[in-house]
């Protein structure tokens, strides 16, 4: 009837790599879209080359750029010269971490 209680089941360092991969494809590709949807529809319903629709799109792709480039740094392995795994840098997917 209920859910198994005790320790939850840890995540190799691998896993953790590969899934943060993952993560940062699926927020680049929908920073992405939701940027190029925004222009699209600027361009064609608004003056898409006002003053300040201009600064607020670019203001805008910064900070998508900023974010993204923060989990990146945040989710960086670090190997050996030899190429096994030191650290596998932070979980983006764990629940209740910095990156949600």
């Amino acid at each position: 009837m209920s859910a198994s209680k005790g320790k939850q089941a840890t995540k190799g360092n691998k896993q953790i790599i590969e899934e943060n991969v993952a993560t940062l494809k699926f927020y680049r590709n929908m920073s992405l879209g939701s940027s190029v949807f925004f222009l699209l529809v600027t361009c064609i319903f608004f003056e898409p080359f006002a003053a300040l629709q201009m600064t607020m799109t670019v203001l805008t792709f910064a900070i998508h750029g900023a974010s993204f480039y923060f989990m990146t740094m945040m989710s960086r392995p670090q190997y050996t010269d030899s190429g096994s795994i030191i650290d596998s840098g932070s979980d983006l997917n764990i629940e209740g971490g910095i990156a949600e």
